[in-house]
């Protein structure tokens, strides 16, 4: 003999087996120990052609027997032959996804799973889930864990137990498969749509390319899509409101499920409140930013898992949470007349332009009586030329360039704190701490 098909089957008898190998013509076929299963003979013999016979095999206890060909000195026995149990899966139906991994409760009425792992071992069960292979772990006897195969079809499919090559009848419960989506990146987009998206997943073989309502991103058909594979898709995603939403991938069997995994978070464009006086020093260091178009999250902690960043041409600014409105955010020394800053929401970016103003850095003394007369050093920045110095109201005589210069203190109406501020040009320098003078009617 030189092979048989199939190798096993069922101990309760009934398989047909091929047997190829040669001689076979010269079998008597009224013998009943002609063909025989171990010590047993075949049910029935017939013999196809003088290289091929069909032997039903008998019933008989599990295990490996020799198939015997012919009787006396030109019997051959070298093809083997394996009795397995037909494992009966009984379970609940369950609905998953074609991306698989879900762990099912199986159960073998009468046993037959081992009575130990190390049994369950040498048994070699698995388990097909329609066509595909399926991963099975021991429980008990009479219990197992099927796990769920990733499969490119979507459908109902009946569960099969298989000892060591030998499948069981079909369950009557099936795994119905639905299209799956693993990851959607980026996982932000911007409001206004048009953003390309790379849907993962499993079960996109069967989406129509030509229905536009196959691929929804917050129930809205993507603006374009291209089925790539079963296991991706590209598309563009639609116009939608700031907030999460729900990618949807639609097939004739069924839509995926939602999860976390598809979905995307629509980003507004993030911009600044320039109601006010909104500046930059030209002396850099942290700038409160008000920012309009989105919030920054409740807290630090959402602010930083939000993805919003702020750039100064390609240099990343160290920014941080304020407030749910305000940002605080550290700059470096400017030279220019304005700056622009790049504010990023995932990949929503807006530019938005800040004028440089003169700034007063120091005085060298911040108080002085109503009769004014001090004299008081005041450097200043973001200006080459400085004129028109004045102590609240009062104009003040200043002499000097550049970044320095001294002023004498003008005489003022009333005690109390006054602006100290220049122009520049056409321009005013701005208030800051560092501006403050205080008059005191005291001598």
């Amino acid at each position: 003999m030189q092979s048989v098909t199939p190798a096993v089957g069922s101990v309760d008898g009934g398989t047909a087996v091929t047997i190829a190998g040669s001689g076979f013509t010269t079998l008597d076929r009224s013998d009943p120990a002609a063909v025989r299963f171990g010590d047993l003979p075949a049910t029935r013999i017939v013999v196809v052609s003088d290289t091929k016979l069909i032997a039903v095999a008998p019933a008989q206890a599990g295990g490996d027997v020799l198939i015997t060909v012919g009787t006396g000195p030109n019997a051959s026995r070298t093809a083997s032959f394996g009795y397995r149990r037909a494992l009966t899966a009984v379970f609940e139906g369950i609905t998953t996804t074609a991306v698989g991994g879900v762990q099912i409760l199986v159960d073998v009425p009468g046993g037959g799973a081992g009575a130990t792992s190390a049994e369950f071992t040498t048994l070699k069960i698995t388990a097909l889930v329609g066509d595909v292979t399926a991963k099975v772990t021991w429980v008990s006897a009479e219990r197992v864990k099927v796990t769920v195969p990733a499969t490119g079809k979507l459908g109902s499919f009946p569960v099969r137990l298989v000892q060591d090559g030998f499948a069981g009848p079909r369950s009557d419960a099936t795994v119905t498969y639905l299209p799956g989506i693993t990851s959607v990146t980026p996982s932000r987009v911007g409001t206004v749509g048009g953003d390309a998206v790379k849907i993962v997943g499993a079960g996109f073989g069967t989406v129509d390319p030509e229905d536009p309502s196959a691929v929804t991103v917050g129930g809205v058909p993507a603006a374009s899509f291209t089925v790539v594979s079963d296991t991706v898709i590209e598309a563009l995603t639609p116009p939608g409101e700031a907030g999460p939403a729900a990618v949807r991938v639609v097939t004739a069997s069924g839509s995926n499920p939602e999860s976390a995994a598809a979905r995307v978070s629509y980003l507004g464009q993030l911009g600044l409140d320039l109601t006010g006086d909104v500046f930059v020093r030209p002396g850099g260091g942290k700038h409160l930013l008000a920012v309009s178009g989105a919030t920054l999250g409740a807290d630090a902690k959402a602010f930083a898992a939000s993805g919003i960043s702020l750039r100064l041409g390609k240099t990343k600014l160290i920014a941080s949470w304020a407030d749910p409105t305000h940002l605080s955010v550290t700059l470096p020394p400017q030279t220019g007349k304005s700056v622009t800053l790049t504010l990023l929401n995932g990949t929503v970016s807006a530019d938005v332009t800040l004028p440089v103003v003169p700034v007063i850095t120091s005085l060298s003394a911040t108080t002085d009586t109503v009769a004014g007369g001090r004299k008081v050093t005041v450097k200043i920045a973001g200006a080459t030329t400085a004129t028109d110095f004045r102590f609240g109201a009062a104009g003040a005589t200043c002499e000097g360039g550049n970044s320095v210069y001294v002023c004498v203190v003008p005489p003022a109406a009333e005690a109390g704190p006054v602006w100290v501020r220049f122009t520049s040009g056409d321009v005013t320098s701005r208030f800051t701490a560092t501006a403050t003078f205080r008059y005191s009617d005291l001598d």
